[in-house]
């Protein structure tokens, strides 16, 4: 995105954890949370699989060897990843959306690298400028969450016009 990028101008946020999202607008001395997501779980996700694997259906569950058990919890974790992933990238979605409307030079996502690279490459995707940061601040209140996030915010700054030199 090309927009102004002066010490003033509003920076898009999307902090991102495995439960929930926020899109916010920081300004230099306030941070405006704009729209909240909860991940929703389906029943499938919701309930851990447990008992013996497919493979063998006519084990008892509490009988099941631990590898058999060990890879219906694998599999369960991964869908459960993959759906979280899926959550990322709507939010991401979501995020671009806020930032063509709102003017946004720059969104920072905040939060888990599981979380925050999917996130990072559909905001891409969506052509808007995006840098990561593996901090995880939503819990704070928007006054400090604004002033703690300055150093951040200069930083994506500068790394986005590094960038642009670059292709030129």
């Amino acid at each position: 995105m090309t927009g102004r990028a002066d010490n003033e101008s509003p920076v898009g946020l999307l902090m991102i954890s495995a439960d929930d999202a926020t899109i916010a607008e920081w300004h230099p001395r306030q941070v405006e949370v704009l729209r909240r997501q909860a991940l929703g779980l389906t029943e499938a996700e919701e309930h851990e699989l447990v008992g013996p694997s497919y493979s063998h259906p006519r084990g008892a569950g509490e009988k099941a060897t631990g590898a058999r058990s060990s890879a219906q919890r694998d599999l369960w974790e991964r869908r459960l990843e993959d759906h979280r992933a899926r959550f990322a990238r709507a939010a991401a979605d979501s995020a671009a959306r806020s930032a063509r409307t709102r003017g946004w030079d720059v969104v920072l996502v905040l939060g888990d690298p599981r979380r925050t690279a999917p996130a990072t490459e559909e905001l891409a995707r969506k052509g808007v400028d995006a840098v990561r940061s593996d901090l995880v601040l939503d819990w704070l209140r928007p006054s400090a969450l604004a002033s703690r996030l300055a150093p951040e915010v200069e930083r994506a700054r500068a790394e986005l016009a590094r960038a642009g030199t670059a292709r030129s």
